[in-house]
């Protein structure tokens, strides 16, 4: 299963930068990390990924979903 990212769609929606997103979080995370993440170039850890999703209030599904191949 390859997942899509759509966190990059979700901060422009929320007009959130990166470092906004980053700042919410409850361990935050590098500033290379998140971008990283919100490139598509590495998936984060179940962790990061529910900080992510909690700062965002948003369930994780809305956030990384399934590719359509």
């Amino acid at each position: 299963m390859e997942l899509k990212c759509r966190l990059r769609v979700i901060l422009a929606e929320m007009d959130m930068t990166q470092q906004e997103l980053i700042k919410r979080m409850d361990k935050p995370i590098s500033n290379s990390s998140m971008s990283q993440i919100v490139r598509g170039d590495t998936l984060p850890t179940l962790t990061t990924a529910y900080m992510i999703a909690k700062a965002l209030n948003k369930p994780i599904e809305q956030i990384w979903i399934e590719a359509v191949t």
